[in-house]
């Protein structure tokens, strides 16, 4: 059983299903959706036998880093959302590594902000992104022509870099599938390190 985050459920987890059945075709995954801290517990009760998942610190069990990239306030392109007091933010549920992040760092810069808009997604984050309703700290992946990031005149927070990383149960199998995981998996174009 895999178990990864909403988010790496819609992005990553498709094409990596899709190499591992071209590398073990014989093998069926059943794959769960939830929280980053769902998907730790998972794999630390022994309910899961990988978990992908992504955090903006220090992995709290062993596991296996894949990539890392910055987290960054994204806003709509000519957008006025960021002009608001306080910031109206949109934000995953509780739980989630990139809300924690957000949260902490408007807290210890001790910038006003109300949550505006809560989706199980990012892409319910984009949606509000996209409609002007509010900011996010998302990973500078998702940047685009309609959402960048926002300039440094809004005076907001420096984010941390969130990290992709892996986890499994010491089971050959899930070994295996690591592998070729971690064979597969490159950063997004254009995308360093800070």
């Amino acid at each position: 059983c895999l178990s990864a985050p909403h988010d790496l459920g819609v992005t990553l987890v498709p094409g990596l299903l899709r190499r591992l059945a071209e590398v073990h075709p014989g093998v069926h995954v059943d794959v769960r959706l939830g929280t980053s801290e769902a998907v730790l517990k998972g794999i630390t009760v022994g309910a899961v036998n990988l978990a992908l998942f992504n955090d903006v610190g220090a992995s709290e069990i062993p596991a296996q880093d894949l990539f890392s990239e910055p987290l960054k306030w994204l806003v709509l392109n000519g957008g006025r959302a960021a002009k608001q007091y306080p910031l109206p933010l949109a934000v995953a549920e509780p739980g989630c590594a990139w809300r924690d992040a957000a949260l902490d760092a408007l807290q210890t810069a001790d910038r006003a902000y109300r949550v505006a808009y809560s989706s199980d997604t990012s892409m319910g984050q984009v949606a509000a992104i996209r409609a002007d309703l509010a900011v996010a700290a998302l990973p500078q992946s998702l940047a685009d022509r309609d959402l960048v990031e926002a300039s440094s005149h809004y005076g907001l927070p420096r984010l941390p870099l969130t990290h992709i990383r892996v986890a499994d149960d010491g089971s050959e199998l899930a070994k295996a599938f690591v592998a070729v995981i971690a064979a597969d998996m490159r950063p997004c174009p254009g995308v360093a390190a800070e």
